[in-house]
């Protein structure tokens, strides 16, 4: 509630007088803290720092409060409006009250060296020729495990594990056991049994196909934490998981108003889990 009257406080002294725009509540006065030359603020799992005396340290110890926009929305009510993810922020206007940091990324500042090309590209060939056994029917092969699928293939981030058909079928298995254990009459236990044959006979019948869909989720995934690794260079911030250095949260990619969320599932995604356990 704190942060909410904060917002409303402040917010309107560098907010434009029409459009809707979302962002993040990166700080509050509370939130900040000057120690070893740096100023620290930490609105998640990750705790920003940065010089005391540089622009960005400056702004944050002056500031009420601090937020970054990242979204606009545009239509002529609630109902109709549509999100646009590359948002024209030039109505924001500036004001000591309130730091509002930097949107976007100079890919100027990345460090996609050559040896970093290459990995990407190496990861996108292993794709593209995992990508040229599939055929359409295929793909079908997941949908009715989309939902376990996403679940799976968490519980490999948090285990260190690589995703797999078997481990899947293994997966699916304990979450439908746990099913049957949790109902008492012996009919519910039948109906359960019967769900989880099914699901683990399609995964048999369906193996290759599903090995061959995670082994392409698995290339693009590291193709990506190429790019996160590069771009993780040149940043304003220090970003640390407790006393560990870590990578930015992550980076969205915008083409024809279409985000894709780049995040090193490995580090971030990893510790973010743990610490909701």
């Amino acid at each position: 509630m704190s942060k909410l009257k904060t917002a409303l406080n402040y917010l309107p002294k560098v907010s434009p007088q029409k459009g809707v725009f979302q962002g993040d509540v990166m700080h509050t006065k509370e939130d900040v803290e000057e120690k070893g030359g740096k100023v620290h603020f930490k609105p998640n799992l990750i705790k920003y720092s940065t010089p005391s005396n540089s622009a960005e340290g400056k702004a944050i110890k002056n500031s009420k409060i601090g937020v970054y926009v990242h979204t606009g929305y545009e239509g002529n009510d609630v109902e109709s409006m549509k999100a646009n993810y590359t948002p024209n922020l030039s109505g924001f206007a500036s004001h000591g009250d309130v730091h509002t940091m930097k949107y976007g990324y100079d890919t100027k500042n990345a460090d996609y060296n050559e040896d970093a090309q290459k990995q990407f590209k190496r990861h996108l060939e292993d794709a593209a020729d995992v990508g040229k056994k599939l055929k359409s029917k295929d793909y079908g092969a997941i949908e009715p495990h989309t939902e376990h699928i996403k679940t799976y293939i968490n519980k490999t981030v948090r285990e260190d594990e690589t995703p797999s058909a078997e481990g899947l079928y293994n997966h699916i298995k304990s979450v439908h056991e746990k099913g049957i254990d949790a109902v008492k009459t012996q009919k519910a236990k039948d109906q359960k049994t019967l769900a989880m044959n099914n699901a683990l006979g399609h995964i048999r019948a369906n193996g290759e196909s599903i090995s061959n869909i995670l082994a392409l989720h698995q290339h693009l995934q590291k193709a990506k934490d190429v790019l996160v690794h590069a771009m993780s260079h040149g940043q304003d911030f220090e970003h640390h998981i407790g006393d560990t250095k870590t990578k930015p949260e992550g980076f969205v990619a915008v083409i024809n108003n279409r985000p894709t969320k780049l995040v090193d599932r490995a580090e971030f995604s990893k510790q973010n889990f743990l610490a909701r356990q």
